[in-house]
């Protein structure tokens, strides 16, 4: 924008927002949040810019966030607010942002460098969802010997390392082992770069680990009656019945579903054509005619009008996609309805129609092979991780036990 030293009025965002495709619904709420945000906290200062008002107002509003005077939900929709107001003042115009957690806590500058480099190396040589869990996981391991053992990475021990693995063994027992790799990964760069003795990579072995939670797989009577119990008479309906079938058709995961495009369904061949978002490599599928009649009744009939690409959109706020966290709340509700039994330690989500697809095939007499060429792994040993066998297969295992009655028959009247 031409004025530096001016907030965007409310008329010049309105105007931002119905260019972007904000819903009228979207665009009302966005009013009241601007309005408490310009009128509590934009105070500018002379000669201070647009943007260093809004970020001063931002920073006061986490003030008050963090003494307890401001609730988190106010200073979300703030934080939002003046992202998109300095996206507008930045580009003229709004475009799709990722503001990061909520209070993210940083390691020192020394720390932060060593960490953005040991991420720039690792770019390309796994899946970004592993990279991005490799970032997690070091920052959480340079924060813990800052603040509980006062050291910088290069002063640590073999004792440092085990107390932190211990400390993290209360607290995730079931995610160690992907601690322990990626934090290989970490010492392997530090070592190269003389930052730490080799011999510290030693202390990095694999505990036990044992399951907190059972991964059951749905048979198919079990995925028809979550389907037949979601009622396709209303809009949500319609746009709930059209995920839960093409997910288990295709056996996608939830964030390729949240993710799926307009422009990614091939109608004439029934198929879709993707790029996953965890490894970011391409894969296309084929959809039955009942998804496809879904998908089709959900654009048509159910979908609201807007310039959002994805397929799959809030019902109240059309200009938002669907999350990953909301498909699998909303299949949770379905499966309720549906009289599904769950024990205490099952966890059901839409990862659970990927469990189940790529279970059915083995048990039709597929190879892993194509099993994982239909999951979209590169190899088998990552599908081997997914099948659950079912009662059937595991009946086939069983010993006739009839045969070890005659053998001791055989040997008492020997």
């Amino acid at each position: 924008m031409s004025n530096t030293n001016k907030i965007p009025t409310w008329e010049e965002l309105q105007t931002a927002f119905k260019e972007f495709g904000y819903s009228e619904l979207s665009i009302a709420r966005e009013r009241c949040v601007y309005s408490r945000f310009v009128n509590n906290y934009c105070h500018p200062k002379p000669d201070e810019s647009n943007i260093d008002t809004i970020t001063n107002a931002i920073n006061s509003a986490k003030d008050d966030y963090k003494n307890g005077n401001l609730s988190k939900k106010w200073y979300v929709q703030y934080r939002r607010i003046s992202g998109k107001l300095i996206c507008l003042i930045n580009n003229g115009k709004l475009e799709w942002m990722h503001l990061g957690p909520l209070d993210k806590k940083y390691a020192n500058a020394r720390h932060e460098e060593l960490l953005q480099s040991f991420l720039q190396q690792e770019v390309g040589k796994h899946a970004s969802s592993i990279n991005y869990r490799s970032e997690n996981i070091v920052r959480q391991f340079l924060l813990y010997i800052e603040e509980e053992k006062h050291l910088n990475i290069n002063e640590i021990n073999e004792q440092d390392v085990l107390d932190y693995l211990k400390y993290m063994h209360t607290r995730r027992k079931s995610g160690i082992k992907q601690i322990i790799s990626s934090m290989r990964y970490f010492f392997d760069f530090l070592i190269e770069r003389e930052v730490i003795r080799k011999h510290l990579r030693s202390v990095l072995q694999y505990w036990g680990t044992p399951h907190t939670k059972t991964y059951r797989v749905l048979s198919i009577e079990e995925r028809e009656k979550i389907l037949n119990v979601i009622d396709t008479s209303t809009s949500i309906g319609k746009r709930d019945y059209a995920i839960c079938s093409l997910a288990a058709d295709c056996g996608l995961r939830c964030s390729d579903i949240a993710l799926l495009k307009l422009t990614d369904i091939n109608w004439k061949e029934a198929s879709i054509f993707i790029t996953q978002s965890k490894t970011s490599k391409p894969l296309k599928l084929p959809f039955s005619s009942r998804t496809g009649d879904a998908l089709a009744d959900y654009i048509l009939n159910a979908r609201q009008s807007t310039n959002v690409p994805y397929v799959f959109t809030k019902e109240r706020f059309s200009d938002t996609p669907m999350t990953a966290s909301l498909i699998n709340r909303r299949l949770k509700e379905h499966v309720v309805s549906a009289g599904i039994p769950l024990s205490e330690n099952e966890s059901i989500s839409i990862h659970t129609f990927r469990r189940s697809l790529g279970t059915d095939l083995i048990d039709s007499g597929n190879t892993l092979e194509l099993v994982a060429q239909v999951l979209g792994h590169d190899g088998i040993s990552t599908v081997q991780r997914y099948i659950s066998y079912t009662n059937d297969a595991l009946l086939d295992c069983a010993l006739d036990l009839s045969l070890l009655a005659d053998t001791s028959k055989e040997a008492a009247n020997d």
